[in-house]
């Protein structure tokens, strides 16, 4: 698959699994541990479940969330990373 957002390839404290399947995830104090379907696993300090309705984050955090179809096909947001001083 390739990078749908080229930019992030790029920048050095954004790290993005791409073409990984997310399994689930575990919260710890210092942000967040990601299983991944091929057994790995990588420590992240946000985690972006941006992988559809049937997300396995989204499942996991919002257990009883109800679906509705508002007829929207994309929820765009944007979130700024400091790069790292020092």
């Amino acid at each position: 698959m390739p990078n749908p957002i080229p930019d992030l390839e790029f920048h050095e404290d954004v790290p993005v699994q791409w073409s990984k399947k997310c399994v689930g995830y575990e919260e710890t104090k210092e942000g967040g541990l990601v299983f991944f379907k091929d057994r790995s696993r990588e420590f992240c300090d946000i985690l972006v479940g941006a992988d559809g309705i049937n997300s396995p984050v989204r499942k996991q955090k919002l257990l009883e969330l109800q679906i509705f179809d508002y007829g929207v096909t994309l929820i765009n947001a944007g979130v700024a990373v400091p790069k790292k001083q020092g």
